[in-house]
Parts: structure tokens; sequence; C-alpha cells
């Protein structure tokens, strides 16, 4: 039996200079970075604008990746691969009603949730803000074209 494999986008983005994140309500509960599964037909950037303005109201700029996340035990229900895309964010937030609560964190904040992240969210907002702190961090996100 073929394992299905799931493609979803996830959001690293920057509004007001603070890092865009949800509370999820349904299961997984917990803090996550924005994002969601890839429909068919779509390019996985527009998933990620998608999902993000979903479950934020949030309108994204998106400028690079930063990453695949794709280890077969990331997510327990299933093979779900995420790539990781890297913007900003404009507008309004709001939350989707019933499934998430917007929240915005300085980098520095960030500690005080690390506990609480779902899936390997907390390692992707990791990667991104190690590679901020490099004087070249930049260079190593993949730009978007």
């Amino acid at each position: 039996m073929k394992e299905k494999i799931i493609i979803c986008a996830d959001v690293i983005a920057e509004y007001r200079g603070k890092i865009v994140l949800v509370q999820r309500f349904t299961s997984p509960a917990g803090i996550a970075l924005p994002g969601g599964k890839q429909n068919l037909g779509e390019f996985l950037c527009d998933t990620a604008r998608r999902e993000f303005f979903e479950e934020t109201g949030l309108i994204l700029e998106t400028d690079n990746v930063l990453s695949t996340f794709a280890d077969p035990s990331r997510d327990p229900r299933g093979r779900y691969i995420s790539t990781v895309f890297v913007g900003r964010a404009n507008g309004s937030p709001r939350d989707e009603s019933g499934k998430t609560k917007v929240i915005c964190l300085k980098a520095d904040e960030l500690s005080g949730v690390k506990d609480r992240f779902i899936f390997d969210h907390r390692e992707m907002l990791e990667k991104y803000l190690e590679l901020l702190k490099t004087k070249k961090g930049g260079d190593k996100l993949w730009q978007i074209r």
C-alpha cells in the first residue's frame, strides 16, 4: 500500500517587528506557524499566502523559502511535508473563528511559549532565527523568483 503524502506550506512572517503565530484550538492544539495543505493545482507559494490569510487575516508578501521539512515523524497525523516561506505581513490581524487566535511576538518573547509549539514548528522558527543572527544569514534563504 502506498503512503499518502500531504504537501503543505508554513509561514514565518514579520508584522510590525513581531513574528506572526497562531494558537490552534483544533487538534492538534497549540502554537503554530500559520500554514496548511496545498490544494490540487495550486502553486505552493499561493498555498502559503492563502493559508496565512485564512488563519490570520493578514496579506503575506513572500520573500524567501527557509527550507522543506520532511522528517517522516514530524506530524503524528501522517506523512506531511512542509516548505517554510518567509515574508512580511500587512493588514489587520483577525482570528479564524473557532480555529485560531493570532499571536504576534517579538523574537525575545518566543522563549516564553517554546514548549507550546506543535510538530516541528519550534525547530522551523529556531532555524530561521539562527540564520538571522549570522551576518550573511539572509544569503542562506532561497529567493523566490
